[in-house]
C-alpha cells in the first residue's frame, strides 16, 4: 500500500471536479464553514493557491485510489491549522488521513503546533483528533478548537 499526496495546484480537470463533488457532498458540506461551493468559486480558489504560501491542499491517494483531502492553512514557522475530509463513498480512512496530516505538518512544514476547529456535532472528527493526541483548547456554542504540539502525544 502506497499513500501519496497530489498538490491541488497539480490536479487534472477530472480531479478538480471530483474534489468539488466531495466538498459539496451531503456528508461533507455540513461540516464546512461555507456549506456549498460553486464551480466558479472552486476554480478561483484553486487559482488563488498558486500565489498563497500560507495554504497547502492535497488530494490523498492510496495506490491509485483517491481517499480524501488534507489541507494546511495559516502556515507560519510556529504553527498551522489543518482540515481533512474523506472520499464520501469510502469509509475507514480517517486514521490514514490523520497520519498524513501529522507527517506533513511536523516533518515537512516543521511547525511546532498543529491546530483545528471542529463543529461540535462532528463527533467523528473530534474522536479522531482526540485519538491522535489533540486536546481541546477552547470552545464556543458551535465549535471546539483543538491543538497538538510537536512531540506531544504523537502516534506516528
Amino acid at each position: 500500500m502506497k499513500i501519496w499526496l497530489k498538490n491541488f495546484r497539480d490536479l487534472d480537470a477530472k480531479e478538480v471536479v471530483l474534489v468539488l463533488e466531495w466538498r459539496n457532498h451531503k456528508n461533507v458540506a455540513p461540516f464546512m464553514r461555507h456549506k456549498v461551493v460553486t464551480l466558479q468559486e472552486h476554480l478561483c480558489f484553486l487559482e488563488s493557491l498558486k500565489k498563497d504560501s500560507t495554504k497547502e491542499y492535497f488530494l490523498v491517494f492510496k495506490d491509485a485510489i483517491p481517499i480524501g483531502v488534507i489541507d494546511f492553512v495559516e502556515i507560519s514557522l510556529q504553527s498551522c491549522a489543518f482540515g481533512l475530509y474523506q472520499n464520501p463513498s469510502l469509509s475507514g480512512f480517517g486514521s490514514i488521513l490523520m497520519q498524513e496530516v501529522l507527517e506533513y505538518a511536523f516533518k515537512i512544514l516543521k511547525v511546532k503546533e498543529l491546530k483545528a476547529c471542529v463543529f461540535k456535532n462532528n463527533t467523528k472528527a473530534l474522536e479522531l483528533y482526540l485519538k491522535f493526541g489533540f486536546t481541546i483548547t477552547k470552545e464556543n456554542a458551535t465549535m471546539y478548537n483543538v491543538s497538538l504540539c510537536a512531540g506531544g502525544g504523537l502516534k506516528f
